[in-house]
């Protein structure tokens, strides 16, 4: 190469040297808006799970007294066990570090006074939107009640508002007592109780303000059992009694209050006779859905707010009819028949509010995939479903007729599932921090999900000019249910570090690529000003040249 040329490189390296830095620590603003639409997936009927060992069949009844929830992220039991001789309210939440969590005692009969000496003596209720679980025990001549907020954590880490507190009823020998809250945080408990007489009566109390009344004494003037579900409907001032008794000779009746109990309407019969212990009813706005055993059939109707009944239908025919129970979504319409013999347990879906019902679905039994164990005793759901249509299962089972016994879940998640998308926003600029949000909104197509954990923010630190592709997978958990969504963003930063909220059911794992759109128009525009250098440079040389031929002509 001459001198003249050697020249040239030196001129254009120089500038291009002085050039390049420059161009290279140009800030670059991103700003980049993704929909992803994540499919989440539900099993038509999950295969059981054993929970733990019992020492009684009572330990999940009844299945109008509502054992078990999803909330926070877990799946809650609450059962009758006797431990240690002591007879005790359980609870267990699962995954617990990654199983079912040891039991954890809320309640017995040596620190609380109760006179437990079975499931049926307890009920529970969980309001999905203000994350509150409620709890009343009967104990002789009063309701014992008590209210907390569930923790991602487990049984042990229930937050408890209150203290135990006692409520007075008319009579004594309380038993099978219900409690259910409204949209308004109105509290009700109703319960079973016994006269002078033995005559069976059904009273209903309602808290207002810490104030309690009582606002409904049914006297069936019979010694036989009675029972009773109480029910919010759609404001509150709305609420349904469903009630009968053991007999199997006596209808179901729903009754319903449109003033908070001031007066009732005129109860509406079941078609048949039936036993209540194996009833169940739920409500969907105003409307109270019924399902009841008569002969070896189980029927299913409804009861609108002003006392009127739905055509009745056949839900299922076994044999050895064995316990019942509903759950519902208010937002969809969809409604989870479950029923049960000695040896299966199988569901049925509505997704018309009750219309129709599609094909019975094995949970578990001789034609499952699981066996559901020789003896079943007292199945009981969820009374909602989530935000995803899922709900929970609970049962005993038994090895044979005097034990042991074993406490088994099955979640049933059904094919009406909502659909949702989720949206990422990523601002980056070089040297400075960046936040992407992966946010799923609370209200989805289908109805609104309500548990809080909703959001997992991914927030990463800028440290160096060197501009790569992150994908970002996000995994959290909404409303009991896994879902996942991922995204591609672009930042500035090879080593970012990152952190996910709440650490519980959100993680965040970040890969890195050497390509991406910024790092192409960055390259394109250092090409370019090569181009442009080398141009100046050539023209320069050019110049100086003819000024070489002026001087010096050859």
């Amino acid at each position: 190469m001459s001198w003249r040329g050697t020249k040239r490189a030196a001129i254009a390296s120089v500038i291009i040297l002085v050039l390049l830095p420059v161009m290279v620590a140009l800030p670059t603003t991103t700003g980049i808006s993704v929909l992803n639409s994540p499919i989440v997936q539900a099993a038509t009927g999950i295969m059981p799970s054993g929970v733990g060992n019992v020492t009684t069949s009572d330990a999940t009844t009844d299945a109008f007294q509502l054992k078990t929830w999803t909330g926070q992220g877990l799946h809650w039991i609450f059962y009758y066990d006797n431990v240690g001789g002591v007879p005790s309210i359980e609870c267990t939440a699962f995954p617990v570090n990654g199983i079912w969590s040891p039991p954890i005692t809320i309640a017995t009969n040596t620190n609380q006074k109760a006179l437990f000496n079975s499931g049926d003596t307890f009920s529970t209720w969980y309001n999905y939107t203000t994350n509150v679980f409620y709890l009343v025990y009967v104990n002789n001549t009063e309701l014992v009640y008590r209210y907390g907020s569930l923790s991602y954590a487990g049984c042990q880490s229930i937050a408890w508002n209150i203290p135990y507190t006692s409520v007075p009823i008319k009579h004594a020998g309380a038993r099978w007592p219900t409690i259910a809250v409204n949209s308004q945080n109105n509290l009700w408990i109703s319960t079973s109780s016994f006269d002078s007489n033995n005559y069976c009566h059904m009273e209903v109390w309602k808290d207002s303000s810490g104030t309690w009344s009582n606002v409904m004494d049914i006297n069936t003037s019979s010694i036989i059992h009675c029972h009773s579900m109480i029910l919010p409907l759609s404001s509150g001032s709305k609420w349904s009694l469903v009630y009968g008794d053991d007999s199997g000779q006596d209808p179901l009746s729903v009754s319903t209050t449109t003033n908070s109990g001031l007066s009732w309407s005129t109860p509406a019969l079941s078609f048949y006779p039936t036993t209540a212990p194996f009833a169940s009813a739920a409500a969907i706005g105003d409307t109270t859905f019924v399902l009841y055993m008569y002969g070896n059939n189980y029927y299913f109707y409804n009861v609108t707010i002003n006392g009127q009944r739905g055509i009745q239908q056949i839900v299922a025919s076994l044999t050895a009819i064995n316990g019942s129970s509903i759950s519902v979504n208010s937002a969809t319409d969809e409604i989870l028949v479950i029923y049960a013999n000695n040896v299966s347990i199988l569901y049925r879906v509505s997704t018309d509010g009750g219309v129709s019902f599609g094909a019975p679905k094995t949970i578990c039994g001789p034609t499952g995939n699981a066996s559901c164990g020789p003896d079943t005793f007292a199945v009981t759901a969820s009374h909602y479903m989530t935000a995803l249509n899922y709900t929970d299962l609970v049962w005993t089972n038994s090895s044979g007729p005097s034990g042991p016994y074993q406490l088994e879940y099955s979640g049933i998640g059904t094919s009406q599932l909502p659909t949702f998308t989720t949206t990422t926003t990523t601002s980056v600029t070089s040297n400075a921090t960046v936040t992407s949000t992966n946010t799923i909104p609370t209200t989805i197509t289908s109805g609104t999900c309500t548990d809080p954990e909703v959001t997992t923010t991914l927030t990463s630190t800028l440290t160096n000019t060197i501009v790569v592709t992150q994908t970002v997978v996000s995994s959290t958990t909404i409303c009991g249910t896994t879902v996942s969504s991922s995204s591609n963003v672009s930042t500035s930063s090879t080593t970012a570090s990152s952190s996910t909220y709440p650490p519980r059911s959100s993680t965040t794992s970040t890969t890195s690529s050497s390509s991406s759109t910024g790092q192409l128009v960055q390259y394109l525009v250092i090409g370019i000003g090569v181009v442009v250098v080398m141009a100046i440079g050539s023209g320069l040389l050019v110049l100086r040249r003819r000024s070489h031929r002026q001087k010096w002509p050859q």
